[in-house]
Order: structure tokens, then sequence, then C-alpha cells
């Protein structure tokens, strides 16, 4: 008896179905084999991207601010306030009546001509012209504005050191700070940083007198001012108002608290 095998073959479409089971369906796209398409596999999405983070914006007025220890003071009553006049008389400012407004103050600082020139002397004179009950100083308490005087037969004494001159001549009295005492007592960091007290020495204001320094720190524009804070100050303070803004930057030239230069002069 004869047996006859018949081959087994498979038709070109179910071959090609197979292959497409055995494929990775990572790979499959638009397949089409002996006339069978073979369906694409669902793509997989990329991840989104990590949104970025913030871009932080620095403020150079806030970079370059000095005045984070003066403002720890305010509201503070000082029982003394030690400077020396231009003569070597020692004073204390504290005894003087009324409101007290004082600045550091150097002929060199560009930044305390500007604020001299825009407010520190047109609110002066204004109060003058008033006859407010309110007096000005400039108080000189870098190493480089003063020196030791140094003659025979007289005590030794600490003198104004200007010798290119006074510039803007404050018409007030420049007061001296011999071995930096007041501005350590008041955290004093720069000129022209300007302190306001009350009758009772309360010190109810800190800061620059005005934002010309602001301006010039965020666009280098030099000579500008919109807000006049001294003035806002002292027009509140003697209508009995509250204070809107008892604290402002401390920008401008560093207070140098080096030794004073000794100088010898000779008798004449």
């Amino acid at each position: 008896m004869r047996i006859t095998m018949k081959s087994s073959r498979l038709l070109p479409g179910a071959l090609a179905a197979t292959a497409a089971l055995l494929l990775p369906t990572t790979l499959l796209s638009r397949q089409t084999q002996a006339g069978v398409e073979v369906p694409a596999a669902a793509a997989k999405k990329p991840a989104k991207p990590a949104a970025a983070a913030p871009v932080k914006v620095e403020d150079p007025v806030a970079e370059a601010d000095q005045s984070a220890a003066a403002a720890k003071l305010l509201g503070k009553t000082f029982d003394s306030l030690p400077v020396t006049s231009e003569n070597g008389e020692t004073l204390d400012l504290a005894k003087e009546k009324g409101w007290k407004v004082l600045y550091f103050w150097s002929p060199y600082c560009p930044c305390v001509r500007t604020c001299q020139s825009l407010s520190l002397f047109p609110v002066y004179k204004t109060y003058q012209q008033q006859k407010a009950p309110v007096s000005f100083y400039a108080v000189a308490s870098n190493a480089g504005n003063l020196k030791v005087l140094k003659r025979p037969g007289v005590p030794n004494r600490v003198a104004l050191n200007v010798p290119g001159g006074l510039g803007q001549s404050p018409p007030y009295p420049i007061v001296l700070d011999v071995q930096h005492k007041l501005a350590d007592l008041l955290a004093a960091k720069t000129t022209p940083q300007t302190y306001v007290f009350d009758p009772e020495n309360r010190l109810v204001f800190v800061g620059n007198p005005d934002d010309s320094e602001e301006i010039r720190v965020r666009t280098g524009r030099g000579d500008e001012m919109t807000k006049n804070y001294l003035a806002d100050v002292l027009r509140d303070a003697l209508a009995n108002k509250k204070i809107s803004r008892p604290l402002t930057p401390a920008l401008g030239c560093d207070i140098d608290r080096s030794d004073v230069e000794s100088v010898a002069q000779n008798p004449k």
C-alpha cells in the first residue's frame, strides 16, 4: 500500500500574518506583505520636557543696600550722640533741641554731592525759612577726611582734612566723628546715610535721603531724583503723622574706618 504525503505549504497571506506576529510591534509601521496590510503599533509618546526653573532676577539695589544693621535701631532712643566740632570742642547732639537730621558726609563722595544738591540742601532751606525746630549736621567720619594735629605745648586734636576744598560747603555745621564712634553707634555704613531723630532722640528714619542713588544703580543715570524721602519724613513728623517710610536703602560710598592720619603741624 502506497501512502502519498502531501507537503504542507502555508499560503502567502498566512505567512505574512505569521511574520507580523513574530516581529516586535515597535518595529512595525505600515507593512504590506503578499497583499496583507499589517497595522502599525501605537507609537509611544515622548515624555514632555521638564518645565524650566524660573529665572531669578536680582535687584541691584537690594544687593548693594547696606541698611540692615541700622534698621535694627529704628525706634531706639539715644542718650548720647557724641561728635567733635571743627574747633576740637566735644559736642553731644542728643542735647540739641528739636528734630535732628544728620548724615555721614564726605566732599569726595559723588553720592553725597548729588543728595545735597537734590534733597538735603533744599529741605534744609525750606525749614530754615519756616524757622521750624529742625537742625542739620554733616558728619565727617571717613579717616581720609580727618587728621590729627600735633603742635608742641598743646594737646593733639583731630581736625578736618580736605585738601581739595569742601566743594559744596554745607550751610550747616560739619562735625567730626573721631575714631568713628558715632558711625559705630548708629551702625552707619555709607555716605550719605541719613538719620532723623525726634526731640526725644528717638530714631525715626534711616537711609538715603532720596532715590537718586537707586536710579543710578539701576540705570547708570546720575543726578536724577523722583522721591524725596527726607522731605516726606519731616513733613509727616512735624504734622504729627505716622512716618510712612522710616527705612530706605543705604547706598553710596563706604565709610572709611581706618585709623585717622597723623599729621604734624608746625606752630605759627
